[in-house]
């Protein structure tokens, strides 16, 4: 049987690995890791090609150079997190117009740029294709603020708004690509277990506790139950789902 090729931007992340490591355990798919970060622990079985996704001028070019040299990917999956170095500073007090159209532009246009650019090749090359964009509960609902008091995490304005535009983006680009049979969905996950996003720091004890509590299965996820539903959405066991955006939350959206 020949196995299918699957391209993971931020493969070598902390979602990104437990993705890999599933597809890798299925024998059956081959993989590429796209990413700015090298993992030299990876058997030879895995691919890594360094592609920055903030710089958008070369995303479709280099879209095109991995392809030309792997092949078209049967499944595109994006799970970076192309953030600026004012990210963590971020309030709804502190917007500015740079800190907003940077954002904006290195995570949700690139994201969108780097979808579409694969569904086109896919579509050419008449693959009928699974692309699968990381998302968050935040593109679906407003944040608690409540959550926030007394912790070192604040609200993030920006980090909505993109979530929300990728949360639609997904159904134009299921909607326009599903003549070519192309699927397109979005995992919705929740609060992972680790650092705060986009940092090297812990998350408070006081912040996970209330998040907790607020969750009907009563704590957050590990990175490896975001990665599960990601195999899925991937396979043809997910033939006839496209356009949706997939809750992944322990229950936190629900209430």
């Amino acid at each position: 049987m020949k196995k299918k090729l699957v391209f993971i931007v931020g493969g070598n992340g902390s979602i990104g690995t437990e993705i890999h490591k599933k597809f890798d355990k299925l024998k059956n798919y081959r993989i590429i890791i796209l990413d700015i970060k090298k993992n030299k622990k990876l058997n030879s079985n895995i691919h890594q090609v360094y592609f920055d996704l903030s710089k958008l001028k070369t995303i479709q070019n280099n879209i095109k150079k991995v392809i030309k040299k792997f092949g078209c990917p049967d499944v595109f999956i994006n799970t970076s997190y192309p953030i600026t170095k004012m990210w963590k500073n971020i309030s709804y007090n502190n917007l500015d117009y740079i800190s907003l159209s940077k954002n904006i532009e290195i995570h949700l246009n690139s994201f969108a740029l780097s979808a579409n650019e694969v569904a086109k090749h896919m579509a050419k090359n008449k693959v009928k294709g699974s692309i699968i964009i990381l998302n968050s509960i935040y593109g679906t609902l407003g944040q608690d603020n409540n959550l926030y008091k007394n912790t070192n995490i604040k609200p993030n304005p920006i980090y909505s708004l993109i979530k929300g535009g990728l949360a639609n983006f997904v159904k134009g680009l299921a909607a326009y690509y599903g003549k070519y049979e192309i699927r397109v969905n979005s995992i919705i996950a929740g609060g992972i277990k680790g650092n705060i996003a986009g940092s090297k720091i812990k998350q408070n004890q006081n912040f996970k506790k209330k998040y907790n509590l607020k969750t009907p299965l009563g704590r957050m996820a590990r990175a490896d139950e975001i990665a599960s539903p990601v195999i899925f959405l991937a396979s043809d066991e997910a033939s006839y789902v496209t356009g949706a955006n997939y809750f992944v939350d322990g229950g936190f959206s629900i209430i």
